[in-house]
């Protein structure tokens, strides 16, 4: 995700953990150790069925990084992805040609990281890292991280109709991310267009709009108003909401959005890509008769 880097993956356990167990073994039936106690789910300090340990594979990563470096450094992408699997990414990804079970939809790339610089590009399909299948977004952004800076990793994409190879080094996962300031304000000259098809008022993006998105440059059209009912509000699309292209069409104004829109067939299936006041890029999938 671009818009944490904050992740955790713990391993949920019944097994009883109270105040002074934290930093102390999980164990199997077999006595290996497969965590380290880390937390409860509790409303009264005391144990209540529910703890969390943190995965011995992740431990020893750690370990090891501190004994070597005296701190932790994660492998870094830059990407935002989502989970193939999950029915309405799946829907974006066919409309791109896809039609496997596993990977990772990358939504977003951060200027300037190494995945912009290793070449991968929004709307490719992450299917294999290392030779191994990409199954889950959290699979892929686990074995990034507890992959050294400056190694170099292989990525099989699927990517226009066909299978590609790429290979570049990861990059050093930032402590943070600046938070991009939530957008809004700026007045446009021109009058908005209501698509009755999506369910949405559109606007030119104006230089303030941009400025507020932190774009570059104006690009795309900005949602100003949502039908509660409509398409449009199924698929999550929001006031504020920047469309940047439809079906891999870029569409820069009202009119080339309309344009862009009679040429689909919304029984089929559209692909909008959006961008969020907060600078998140995503794809959805708006059909009629969801």
């Amino acid at each position: 995700s671009l818009a944490g880097l904050t992740y955790e993956d713990f391993i949920q356990t019944d097994a009883a953990i109270n105040p002074g167990n934290s930093g102390g073994p999980l164990v199997n039936m077999k006595g290996s150790v497969i965590g380290i106690n880390s937390a409860i789910a509790t409303s009264n300090g005391g144990f209540s069925g529910i703890g969390f340990s943190i995965p011995s594979n992740e431990v020893k990563y750690v370990a090891n990084a501190l004994i070597k470096f005296g701190k932790v450094v994660r492998g870094y992408l830059g990407v935002s992805i989502s989970d193939v699997r999950h029915q309405s990414v799946r829907e974006v990804a066919e409309t791109f040609g896809y039609h496997g079970k596993h990977g990772v939809l990358v939504q977003q790339i951060e200027p300037g990281t190494p995945a912009a610089n290793g070449g991968l590009k929004k709307g490719d399909i992450i299917t294999m890292l290392n030779g191994k299948k990409v199954m889950t977004m959290n699979q892929l952004r686990d074995q990034i991280a507890m992959t050294h800076p400056g190694d170099k990793v292989t990525l099989g994409v699927f990517r226009n109709g066909k299978n590609i190879t790429l290979t570049f080094p990861l990059g050093t996962q930032p402590q943070t991310l600046d938070q991009v300031a939530m957008g809004g304000g700026g007045s446009s000259s021109v009058a908005p267009m209501a698509s009755k098809k999506l369910g949405v008022t559109i606007a030119p993006v104006t230089a303030a709009v941009a400025k507020a998105d932190h774009m570059t440059a104006p690009r795309g059209v900005v949602v100003t108003n949502v039908a509660p009912n409509g398409l449009a509000a199924s698929v999550g699309v929001a006031p504020g909401d920047i469309i940047l292209s439809v079906q891999g069409v870029r569409v820069n104004s009202p009119d080339a959005f309309d344009s862009a829109l009679k040429k689909l067939d919304l029984a089929k299936g559209v692909r909008l890509s959006l961008r969020s006041p907060s600078g998140v890029e995503q794809f959805v999938f708006v059909k009629s008769g969801n």
